[in-house]
């Protein structure tokens, strides 16, 4: 999943489903902001600590003197992922920051219409079944005229 963070503020950008392995998260910061993926019976399925990457190490190098210089800059805004692995019954990942305020869920269940989409495919199914039988109907009457 893709996020964006903007003076303190995280907001959803976009995700990405991906066979493969997730991180293993055994490393992690003892404090800092923490995600779970929450279930559809509103369990958490999985939890993890992180930190927003903010710091970044810069290295410059000056040919003409020949040193070496650089420092760290501390970032506003960044865009940064996190990697979770995949349930069935996900409902929503959760992002609390580190004072364990909900600051951003998303729901990761499609849109409500899936449902009734699978309900139009039959609908539309049913519909061609009558036609087709129809259509039966129709041919086979009018040969059995045409016999008489």
């Amino acid at each position: 999943m893709n996020f964006n963070y903007d003076n303190g503020l995280i907001s959803y950008k976009d995700r990405i489903i991906k066979c493969g392995f997730s991180p293993d998260y055994a490393l992690q910061p003892e404090e800092g902001y923490r995600a779970e993926l929450i279930s559809v019976n509103n369990e958490v399925l999985y939890s993890f600590t992180f930190e927003i990457p903010l710091k970044v190490n810069v290295d410059l190098g000056d040919p003409v003197f020949k040193t070496l210089s650089g420092g760290m800059i501390i970032l506003n805004r960044t865009d940064f992922a996190l990697t979770f692995p995949g349930f069935d019954n996900a409902k929503s990942a959760v992002i609390y920051n580190p004072r364990k305020y909900k600051v951003l869920e998303v729901p990761l269940i499609e849109e409500q219409f899936i449902g009734k989409k699978g309900n139009w495919m039959w609908l539309l199914a049913l519909i061609l079944l009558l036609i087709i039988a129809y259509a039966a109907y129709r041919h086979y009457r009018n040969r059995d005229g045409e016999k008489r």
